[in-house]
């Protein structure tokens, strides 16, 4: 993930190319198997897609809705039951867990960390739509999946729409939060994408096909996958396929994309962010710290402090402090579902809280094919054992590369990440200054950006180090 801000630039981006399948070139000498051969018809279906930069520049764009090209995603049915949603959540904050309980014993994982789980889960289950066997089965119960994740995944994104402003749009009280989700297939000139797989990316995951030339201009394709990212991101995220990423062999790539504006429902006042000390794992650094003294939301878990920061609408911020520093390792080699969900619920209304917290802005890239694998996902990464027929009516697809960027910045305004909000803080008794619970977060610390009223763990992150 790479994250990339400027100071008054408030937006969470996270992307993952969850899939460049090959199709794998050279067999084994002497097995004689013949590349299996397509058995449905070409889909007609799939064209070139406009891209953003191609509409007019007079097309208008409304403050509550995606701009006029981003498809807008349906449902096969009924829209997901209460049970059915707390179900795909459940199993969104259970990999969130495992996920960064892994990543935090790798090298990327190392210092501040930032992911999206949402985004990773979004792009994965296009994968899962035309998954069969046990590379279904591995990817079900890696990422918590049921029959309706496609239905699921289609209401978050239509929800999420409805909050939309256009990206480049100034902020305006009652209109602080934006969240956009864009998914794309890229496939190549030469497959044959089966009608199914095309049905549930279209219309679920509202996910256009772009054809291209992999075979013959690879680099082109490259360049093209990278402008949708861009473009996605608002120019935030670039070059998420460094050279050489894509070759003559890619076959098929799915995009995920989730950008997110927020502003704080009390923003901190910038006069009264100083500098102080930060404890690193190095020593102590100074770093802008911002101040606030309003009605919030804090708790205490055993081994942590719990504050949750509300944004405009539905989302939230939720920061876990360690009661000690050494904590934090511990907190993380036991993280589960069940400690997620008990951060969630862990804040209260106090009359008043003086809060400290750090500006800081973090940015990652991580190829993920090795930790996916490490999680149970196995066959989906091996010629031969990989079983995508659900695609293109062949055996011949594998993953062959995972990568994942995103960028977060936090400062007096607002953030970048997806989250919860709690909207009840200033329900209450008048605040009495003289008693402020005081939360400083002056310590290596997790965080996590919450969509509250739906439940949706969307981005998580750990900040070790604010100054770097």
């Amino acid at each position: 993930m790479r994250i990339i801000s400027t100071r008054g630039a408030h937006s969470a981006i996270a992307f993952l190319g969850c899939a460049l399948l090959a199709q794998a070139a050279c067999r084994p000498s002497g097995s004689g198997d013949a590349p299996a051969a397509s058995t449905t018809a070409p889909a007609t279906a799939v064209t070139p897609t406009m891209s953003s930069s191609s509409r007019p520049p007079d097309a208008p764009a409304s403050a509550h809705a995606p701009p006029a090209d981003v498809p807008v995603p349906t449902l096969a049915g009924p829209r997901p039951s209460d049970a059915e949603m707390e179900a795909d959540a459940r199993g969104e904050r259970a990999f969130a867990a495992r996920l960064h309980t892994s990543l935090v014993k790798t090298p990327a994982g190392a210092g501040n960390l930032f992911v999206s789980p949402a985004s990773v889960r979004f792009a994965f289950a296009m994968l899962h739509a035309g998954a069969k066997g046990a590379t279904e089965a591995e990817l079900a119960k890696t990422f918590g999946y049921g029959p309706r994740t496609a239905d699921v995944a289609a209401t978050l994104a239509g929800d999420w729409a409805k909050l939309g402003l256009p990206a480049k749009e100034e902020w305006r009280r009652g209109e602080e939060v934006t969240v956009r989700t864009a998914n794309r297939v890229f496939a190549a000139k030469t497959i044959t994408l089966r009608p199914e797989f095309l049905a549930v990316t279209r219309d679920r995951f509202a996910a256009p096909v772009d054809l291209l030339d992999f075979a013959n201009d690879a680099e082109g394709a490259r360049k093209h996958i990278n402008r949708f990212v861009e473009e996605s991101t608002t120019g935030r995220i670039k070059e998420i396929l460094a050279p050489r990423m894509v070759s003559k062999d890619t076959k098929l790539a799915l995009a995920n994309a989730i950008y997110f504006k927020g502003a704080w429902r009390k923003p901190f006042e910038p006069s009264e962010t100083k500098p102080r000390p930060f404890s690193t794992p190095s020593g102590k650094v100074d770093v802008p710290m911002m101040t606030q003294l309003e009605h919030g939301k804090v708790g205490d878990t055993a081994d942590a402090e719990v504050v949750e920061l509300a944004y405009g609408r539905d989302f939230v911020m939720t920061i876990v402090l360690p009661k000690a520093p050494a904590t934090l390792a511990s907190i993380e080699q036991g993280l589960t579902e069940e400690k997620l969900r008990a951060w969630a619920s862990a804040p209260q209304h106090v009359p008043m809280l003086r809060l400290t917290l750090p500006r800081f802005r973090v940015e990652s890239t991580i190829a993920l094919a090795d930790v996916i694998q490490s999680l149970g996902v196995e066959s989906a990464f091996v010629y031969g054992k990989a079983d995508f027929s659900g695609i293109d009516g062949t055996k011949d697809l594998f993953v062959s590369t995972a990568v994942h960027k995103t960028f977060v910045a936090v400062d007096e305004k607002g953030t970048e990440a997806a989250a919860a909000t709690v909207v009840g803080m200033e329900a209450g008794a008048a605040p009495d200054p003289k008693k402020p619970r005081e939360v400083v977060v002056d310590r290596p610390f997790l965080f996590a950006i919450r969509d509250a009223k739906r439940d949706r763990l969307v981005f998580f992150g750990r900040v070790t180090d604010p100054s770097k």
